[in-house]
């Protein structure tokens, strides 16, 4: 069974606020409190669209539009098992970091 792991940390966004914008646009999260600025979304984008062609494209549209929608930073990242590790930074929609 391959374990993966994914979440998107928001900068400055209260959880109320994101857990309005996800719930508008259709997705299901758990939030974190907002901790020293910073406000964890525990998506479950990989189990709601698991028949999807490219999960990875969806996962990455997500955080590019939530970081677009709230005007923050949002930092996506997924860990798939031993063989992935990818992120990406997002600021007001743009990639600005990846890896």
């Amino acid at each position: 069974m391959t374990t993966t792991y994914t979440n998107i940390t928001l900068i400055d966004v209260e959880p109320d606020e994101a857990t309005a914008w996800l719930a508008e646009n259709g997705h299901t999260a758990a939030l974190s409190p907002m901790v020293n600025g910073l406000t964890v979304v525990y998506e479950n984008t990989l189990a709601d669209h698991a028949d999807a062609e490219e999960p990875l494209e969806v996962l990455l549209t997500l955080a590019s539009e939530i970081s677009y929608e709230l005007g923050c930073m949002a930092w996506l990242v997924i860990v798939d098992e031993d063989t992935a590790l990818i992120y990406t930074l997002y600021s007001d929609g743009e990639a600005v970091d990846s890896y």
